[in-house]
């Protein structure tokens, strides 16, 4: 079983990803440079801050405690798979924020956090602000693939494989 901090940062960080993937298409839709987009574009760049700080907490909880092993009877390319799709969600999750305060740092706007502006750190340079919006886009798109991925399996794990049921959920015996 995992940890139960590893569970409760789990589910934090799932409320908050799908969270951020809803908001940041619903900004999409919503007319550029009109209050409401700047509200919803200053509540996603300071929620996005704020998650960035849980994925480092999980990278380093997951870091130095090592998740359950697999049981042995999980084939070698579901092992893999569910590795892979891990470490994919993780490297995507440790840069989707840094793309997004690189998008906004390269603007003319700045970076406000909560209402806070951050120190400017780079000019605003267009093709730089351009160059990482793309890649922030892009980053969200993997981020969904790689997120209904991951449901998809959970909900295929809790049908077909007792032994992998329930290991990050809320509530279990897991400890610490």
């Amino acid at each position: 079983m995992y940890t139960r901090t590893a569970v409760w940062l789990h589910w934090i960080l799932a409320v908050g990803i799908i969270g951020m993937l809803i908001l940041g298409f619903c900004m999409l839709r919503v007319p550029p440079n009109t209050p409401a987009r700047g509200t919803l574009l200053n509540l996603h760049k300071s929620l996005g801050m704020v998650l960035l700080a849980i994925i480092l907490l999980r990278t380093a909880w997951r870091l130095a405690h090592s998740p359950p092993p697999f049981p042995d009877a999980m084939p070698h390319w579901q092992r893999m798979t569910a590795a892979s799709v891990h470490i994919a969600l993780y490297a995507l999750l440790l840069a989707q924020p840094l793309t997004g305060y690189l998008t906004s740092a390269f603007g003319i706007f700045g970076v406000r956090v909560f209402g806070w502006e951050l120190p400017k750190v780079f000019t605003a340079n267009a093709a730089a602000r351009t160059a990482f919006a793309g890649i922030h886009h892009v980053g969200a798109a993997l981020i969904l693939a790689l997120v209904a991925v991951h449901i998809l399996a959970a909900i295929r794990n809790w049908y077909f494989s007792p032994s992998l049921r329930g290991r990050m959920r809320i509530g279990t015996s897991a400890v610490q």
